[in-house]
């Protein structure tokens, strides 16, 4: 079976990874435009294979009082909702998750353990932020969903 793990980090410059087996496939940061034509493009290829188990996370977003006045960030609800149409489309679930969990599993020393730390230049972007969030999402998914398979890869097996 391959397990393919797509996180996204959704906002204003947005990222997204794709992983099998929790090995990089495509990562990305960049606008809404291009991260959702990526997660398209590898629904299309992975969805009608059976041997092929996907999911997507995407970190959940709560408009509060709070943030309602420092920023409505109606792009990351909108590229949550874009992430739902294709999901149904393609018959995927979505996962959604708060930053806090997963940045208190996924710190960058697992990223870097896991092979999974980009330089800006890598994602073609000032910086690697979002990219790095987006791998986050995809990372702490795969773990909660294939803990055994996630144990075997961070001691390199």
């Amino acid at each position: 079976m391959t397990i393919i793990t797509i996180g996204i980090d959704p906002g204003k410059s947005c990222g997204l990874a794709v992983l099998r087996d929790c090995l990089p496939l495509r990562v990305i940061q960049g606008t809404a435009t291009q991260c959702m034509n990526v997660l398209e493009e590898y629904l299309s290829l992975y969805a009608l294979d059976p041997d092929a188990d996907i999911e997507i996370a995407i970190e959940r977003f709560t408009i509060t009082p709070k943030t309602g006045r420092k920023s409505q960030q109606s792009s990351a609800l909108e590229i949550t909702g874009m992430v739902d149409l294709l999901a149904t489309r393609y018959g995927v679930p979505v996962t959604r998750q708060t930053i806090s969990d997963v940045k208190k599993f996924v710190k960058n020393t697992v990223l870097r353990k896991l092979g999974l730390w980009f330089k800006p230049s890598d994602v073609d972007a000032p910086d690697a932020d979002d990219a790095h969030d987006a791998i986050r999402h995809a990372v702490y998914r795969f773990a909660m969903s294939h803990a055994s398979v996630f144990t075997l890869r961070l001691k390199g097996i």
